[in-house]
């Protein structure tokens, strides 16, 4: 499985104005600094919730299988299924129809609800096709449709990698434990 991105956020959650606010800086000279920092923030965020926070597109690839006399020495166990979660939330739409072999599937449905969405095609996959899946997840295009607690995780992180210019950029145990109850349950 691969996930590309293709459409960036065309925004962040938090304004340059808002973590300085945060941080209390009133200088503009690391205005590029902080900048960098907020989109880190976000990316850490939303890695270690699977969540987009702003709408943003996706591709999904899922490559054919190795042909069955390959599969033993690969270790691949043959797949056969229908139902594809989409690997990051909130789900908003699909871009296009899904295609298996550069073809696209006119026959499909989309279950949202869940943490992950999932797309239903009317036919199995064998273990030889590939399977590409366009879509668009976050909260919304403008920064007032994110929860805050997200907004709250990124100056935290900003904050914190402001102070520590070059250390390592982990989430740290309290920002941790304000975004586990938005983590999306993998259930792949």
């Amino acid at each position: 499985m691969r996930l590309v991105i293709l459409q960036s956020p065309a925004c962040e959650p938090v304004s340059l104005r808002e973590a300085k606010d945060y941080l209390r800086v009133e200088v503009d000279k690391d205005d590029a600094l902080v900048t960098k920092l907020i989109k880190s923030a976000r990316l850490l965020v939303e890695e270690f919730t699977s969540r987009s926070l702003i709408a943003q597109t996706w591709r999904l690839q899922i490559p054919s299988a190795p042909a069955p006399h390959e599969s033993s020495i690969t270790g691949y166990v043959n797949r056969r299924q229908d139902r594809i979660l989409l690997p990051r939330s909130p789900f908003i739409k699909l871009a296009g129809c899904p295609k298996i072999d550069e073809h696209e599937v006119k026959k499909y449905h989309v279950i949202t609800g869940f943490n992950q969405a999932m797309v239903c095609l009317n036919r199995e996959l064998t273990g030889r096709e590939s399977l590409q899946i366009d879509f668009v997840c976050g909260y919304g295009e403008f920064a007032d449709d994110v929860p805050e607690v997200f907004k709250q995780a990124i100056c935290t992180l900003v904050a914190e990698m402001y102070e520590n210019r070059g250390g390592e950029v982990v989430i740290n145990k309290g920002t941790a434990k304000m975004l586990k109850p938005y983590q999306v349950v993998r259930l792949t």
